[in-house]
């Protein structure tokens, strides 16, 4: 890159160089400031207990951010449910699989077929 001449010279180096630094600053910086502020920003301390806080006025932003928590749980005990089942009979899954796969594939050819022409 650094050995290019004319107009090209003048476009990618610069853009190189500062690709070059942005990936040395991430790297520096994912390496000593975000763990430091990761061990004080996610300390166990601070852990929110809901008995602790009954009774009292909730905020939107708690409101908020229960309701996802409480979704989220609904979604991942919903998500471990599905890989269950699809661990406890393989052949089903592969079969599901498969037949998702090759309506995908005859989708696709469809659309490529018949509902690009302009």
């Amino acid at each position: 890159m650094f050995f290019l001449s004319g107009v090209a010279k003048f476009l990618f180096v610069p853009l190189a160089e500062a690709v070059s630094f942005a990936m040395l600053a991430s790297y520096m910086w994912s390496r000593t400031i975000v763990p430091t502020l990761a061990m004080y920003l996610l300390s166990s301390e601070d852990e929110y207990h809901a008995e602790e806080h009954v009774g009292e006025k909730m905020g939107f932003f708690r409101r908020y951010q229960q309701g996802f928590e409480r979704n989220f749980e609904k979604f991942r005990a919903g998500y471990r449910g599905a890989l269950g089942a699809a661990l406890r009979s393989p052949v089903l899954f592969s079969v599901c699989f498969l037949a998702s796969a090759v309506s995908r594939s005859c989708s696709s050819e469809f659309s490529a077929r018949f509902l690009s022409k302009s």
